[in-house]
């Protein structure tokens, strides 16, 4: 340039063009009011000091003919551009307050200032889209972009990765681009891609909680209707509905259903009422229950429903123990397949006997082990005191006490035999009231008795109603005479005490209804001696009529 000073007066009205300035030769004293045009200015000719305030307005700055660097750090302030003036980056045609144009985002961007560094940048992202990020020196830095052409889906980007994300429903994704794909209930919050381990940590103080509140309202307990919280000062968790707890895993992991102080891995107490646990089954023939394991793992026991065929178990090693139908049946097993005992125990804890079950054998064994009441099939039921046999009951009814087999004279024929090893029956009465002790019946009617009042009394049936063909007149005298009474002693007496009486075989002819068994059979005879009462009464009625009759002749002779 020719001329390097020029002065005011010289300055018509839009008469100096970019090539008549000098570089750097004009102030913006030089400049008159709204009187330059884009064309007059120099490129890079014009710095800032050289722009009057507020004299220059967005149209008359060229576009793209000032760069960064021309301006002064801090030379330009906001008050430089006026309220209500648009401000074009880029762009010619433009609308709202201030516009980023370009084609990219490297030909249409705004960098942020402050202290002389770069702080972020605003920027065409093509297709109408709009970055906000800071780069900080960083190529493809921390970036937010509004997506015009997802309706104005705002979209976080860390390093080119995509870190969050709000759709335009307003769902949030973090780490997750597509949130409004999952379950329209709860995509409002969607965290994790879904490849890998992911997770949401809420960081709270060692003395404090962190929790997750569920609310219906924003006042009183509506707030907080349920939430989950964990307390750092002691490490329990809470699980909360209707604003109580509902769950409580203290730090041991101890969990209380209904209470805060677990006494145990499980603890169950409901506010009020009966406390149950209910195990539904999945399928119509499923089974419900509890299986114990050891601290290997390894099973050692279980309460099982099958709720099938209604039947309940009780297993230990893998066997089970207690079988109980819905019939009544009721099973018991030992330890395995051969066991035969069932520990019977008193609330001390102490032993008090066993019930025993073997093939063909069942009873129950004192504390030592000791039968106490044995029954074999097909053989016998026996009851033992001390290890002794005191009663056996046999296969066909017959009842031996104190003996294992009939030791007397004969075998009872019947299952209504009863023998009494050498000993005696004591049966004892504490009143003096008249009581049958011993009855004795057949076929549902009694026949006899043994009554004890002050004195004992043998009782044998004799009403008129058990009876047919009653006759009075019979002889008794000729068959009476025909009995032979003897005097005799008993074989087995050492002291040969003499006894009056009747040989059975004798009066069996004469009497058979008081003689019982056949002579020299396999079963001793007896006699029924009180039967013979009624034939020695008939008998003397005879006599003492044939005495009357002589006594009245004698009478008469001496009359």
């Amino acid at each position: 340039m020719a001329i390097t000073t020029v002065h005011n007066e010289l300055i018509a009205v839009n008469a100096i063009s970019g090539t008549a300035i000098a570089d750097n030769a004009v102030t913006s004293v030089h400049i008159a009011k709204n009187n330059v045009g884009t064309v007059q200015i120099a490129q890079n000719s014009v710095t800032s000091v050289s722009i009057a305030l507020n004299n220059v307005t967005g149209t008359q700055i060229a576009m793209n003919s000032i760069t960064s660097t021309q301006l002064a750090d801090n030379a330009v302030t906001a008050t430089k551009i006026p309220d209500g003036t648009q401000l074009a980056l880029g762009a010619t045609n433009f609308s709202g307050e201030i516009h980023v144009g370009g084609t990219s985002v490297a030909a249409g961007t705004a960098s942020l200032m402050s202290d002389g560094h770069i702080k972020g940048v605003l920027s065409s992202g093509g297709s109408g889209d709009t970055l906000i990020g800071a780069i900080s020196g960083v190529s493809n830095g921390h970036q937010i972009i509004v997506d015009s052409s997802n309706n104005q889906t705002y979209k976080w980007f860390n390093g080119g990765t995509n870190s969050m994300i709000i759709d335009s429903s307003g769902n949030v994704g973090i780490g997750n681009s597509t949130p409004g794909s999952y379950y329209s209930n709860s995509n409002q919050l969607v965290v994790g891609s879904g490849a890998a381990r992911q997770g949401i940590t809420i960081a709270s103080s060692t003395t404090t909680i962190g929790q997750l509140a569920f609310a219906d309202g924003t006042s009183g307990d509506s707030r907080y209707e349920g939430s989950v919280l964990y307390n750092h000062n002691d490490n329990h968790m809470e699980i909360i509905t209707n604003h109580a707890t509902a769950i409580y895993i203290d730090s041991a992991q101890r969990v209380g259903i209904g209470t805060t102080s677990p006494d145990g891995p499980l603890h169950v107490k409901p506010a009020s009422g009966d406390t149950y646990v209910i195990l539904e089954a999945g399928q119509a023939d499923g089974n419900t229950g509890l299986i114990y394991h050891n601290n290997s793992g390894t099973q050692v026991g279980y309460n099982l429903s099958d709720t099938d065929d209604n039947i309940y178990y009780i297993g230990v090693d893998g066997i089970n123990r207690l079988k109980v139908q819905s019939g009544g049946h009721f099973e018991l097993r030992g330890p395995d397949a051969n066991s035969n005992q069932v520990r019977m125990m008193d609330s001390s804890g102490n032993i008090d006997g066993y019930l025993y079950a073997e093939a063909g054998e069942i009873g129950f064994l004192d504390a030592d082990g000791n039968w106490a009441i044995q029954a074999k099939t097909d053989d016998y039921v026996r009851f033992l005191v001390n290890n002794v046999e005191r009663l056996r009951i046999g296969t066909n009814g017959a009842v031996l006490m104190g003996v294992t087999s009939a030791s007397g004279p004969s075998v009872p024929v019947d299952a209504n035999s009863t023998e009494l090893n050498r000993g005696y029956l004591n049966l004892n009465r504490d009143d003096t009231a008249s009581i049958d002790q011993i009855l004795f019946g057949k076929d549902g009617v009694t026949r006899g008795r043994v009554v004890t009042t002050t004195a004992t009394s043998y009782v044998a049936t004799s009403d008129y109603r058990r009876k047919e063909n009653v006759d009075y007149t019979w002889d008794a005298t000729s068959r009476l005479k025909q009995l032979k009474p003897v005097r005799f002693n008993w074989i087995d007496d050492d002291t040969n005490t003499l006894e009056d009486g009747f040989l059975a075989h004798e009066v069996s002819s004469i009497v058979p209804h008081i003689v019982f068994g056949e002579k020299d059979g396999d079963t001793l005879q007896g006699m029924d001696y009180g039967k013979l009462t009624p034939l020695l009464t008939k008998a003397l009625q005879e006599a003492m009529v044939r005495i009357e009759a002589l006594e009245a002749e004698v009478a008469a002779l001496k009359g």
